[in-house]
């Protein structure tokens, strides 16, 4: 779904449900909200990061040395190929990148030339471990914050064993000017490996956990023209924000929103907000996440404001009234329309349920019960159905309503929020087929439709386009602002 190109605007879903959308490059918006959306990636999750960059192996490549022996010539090298990791541990203060090379084995090539008469050799470096520990940290924060070598590389590793790969006519413990050839060989290996480090610490950490920067427009898409918004957000980041360090690295941002209203929607005008920043994320190394997306309550407000305003929660009869077209189908008997005295007319076996809205929601955190809470003021859903070959409006349900959401863990590519509980305090049904007498059953009947038209509505793909499989590992509500704790699957 295009709405899972732009940090933010999947969760917009969290409010309106998916739907349809272009996302395309946007003009940059004159007023950016600093700190409300925040970054924090574990030392762990920098780790995993130079696994998944980096999987194919660290590249080793180092050119040949010359020496002179005692009849001759030869020189050692060069190597280049790929040497497995078995592991990158991460530690603060200062950065280091462990890399781990367990039972490491490098094939030498060694040339021998005596006069005109040259020979090829083949030995082997081995030995069952060696790690190679490099300072990391920011050499670049221009366009995107980019990890790389910054300090020293120092290796650590268990005695090295050098044999030959087939019979070779000079020795290992040839002299070679103030060395042996076995001595110039371990040298070389653990000098290219120093030398290859550069090559394999670059890191772009954005472009790994799918955040994409910049302005972008969404343009609601759909076959009518009064439905047609488009909501902007230009998301930068702050390049004093950015530090690596006391167990990870912190990135943070300023987002700008704007939303041009589509007809569909009543002539509103979104307050303007304080802008709330999100709170500290600092101290979660703790968790076991790999990085986490701290997004404050004021954003999320926006958020829902911009995209209503822009008409992606105007949803009708835009698609064939099938069970497998339209995923606001449902069997009619699921209405339980002789709860408002419409049993007597045959209504096709499938209805749909449509949305307007008649103002924009008020969004709470509750971070005691750990929910967050939405309240309309003007929440209409429309049924429609067939009747005798025509598609017709069966009713209509407007309500006064707040609902509270609690937010699942462990789901895949998705965040879910399930209807914990779902108050109507004023309900008006409207038919043209009959009048509704509104009492207390049809009060419960829509209560219970609300429940059923927002089942599915806040289920939506994480706000990333990473190419890696990301996990949600855990959602939690503070006071100002909801984090998302998301692993690499």
């Amino acid at each position: 779904m295009a709405l899972k190109l732009l940090l933010l605007a999947g969760l917009g879903a969290v409010i309106l449900g998916c739907d349809e959308a272009s996302v395309s490059s946007g003009e940059s918006l004159s007023v950016r909200r600093p700190d409300t959306v925040k970054a924090r990636v574990s030392n762990r999750g920098v780790s995993n990061m130079y696994d998944l960059a980096y999987s194919e192996g660290f590249s080793l490549e180092f050119a040949s040395e010359a020496y002179a022996f005692d009849g001759g010539e030869l020189s050692v090298g060069p190597v280049k190929g790929l040497a497995e990791v078995t592991s990158r541990t991460l530690a603060s203060d200062p950065a280091i990148l462990r890399n781990r090379f367990q039972a490491l084995q490098v094939l030498v090539p060694v040339r021998i030339q005596r006069g005109v008469e040259i020979e090829i050799c083949r030995f082997s470096y081995a030995t069952s471990r060696l790690d190679l520990n490099a300072q990391v940290g920011l050499v670049e924060s221009i366009p995107r914050p980019l990890l790389g070598l910054t300090g020293n590389v120092e290796i650590d590793q268990e005695p090295a064993e050098v044999r030959e790969v087939v019979p070779c006519s000079i020795q290992l413990d040839t002299p070679l000017e103030s060395i042996t050839l076995e001595d110039a060989i371990k040298s070389n290996v653990e000098a290219g490996f120093i030398a290859s480090a550069t090559q394999n610490l670059n890191l772009s950490p954005l472009d790994l956990m799918g955040v994409l920067e910049g302005p972008q427009r969404i343009a609601r898409l759909s076959p009518f023209d009064g439905r047609r918004g488009v909501f902007s957000a230009d998301l930068r980041g702050d390049l004093n924000g950015v530090t690596l360090g006391d167990g990870g690295l912190s990135i943070d941002f300023e987002l700008g929103l704007e939303a041009t209203r589509a007809r569909c929607v009543p002539p509103l005008s979104a307050p303007t907000l304080p802008s709330v920043p999100a709170g500290d994320i600092s101290a979660l190394e703790a968790s076991s996440a790999d990085f986490t997306l701290a997004l404050s309550q004021s954003v999320l407000q926006e958020v829902a404001n911009g995209l209503i305003l822009s008409g992606f929660l105007c949803r009708g009869l835009d698609r064939e009234l099938t069970l497998q077209s339209d995923p606001n189908a449902l069997p009619t008997e699921i209405l339980l329309l002789e709860e408002i005295g419409l049993q007597d007319l045959e209504f096709g076996e499938v209805s749909t349920l449509a949305s307007r809205p008649g103002g924009l929601p008020t969004l709470s955190l509750d971070a005691v019960s750990g929910l967050v809470e939405i309240q309309w003021q003007d929440f209409t859903i429309e049924a429609y159905s067939s009747f005798n070959g025509a598609k017709v409006q069966v009713f209509q349900l407007r309500s006064k309503a707040k609902v509270r959401l609690r937010p699942q863990n462990n789901t895949s590519g998705v965040v879910r929020l399930s209807v914990e509980s779902l108050e109507v305090e004023s309900a008006e049904v409207s038919s043209i087929w009959t009048d509704v007498v509104l009492n207390e059953q049809t009060e419960n009947w829509a209560r219970r439709l609300l429940v059923i038209a927002l089942e599915n509505a806040f289920v939506f793909p994480l706000p990333l386009v990473s190419t890696e499989a990301i996990r949600v590992q855990n959602v939690s509500v503070r006071p100002n602002d909801v984090l998302l704790q998301l692993v690499f699957d």
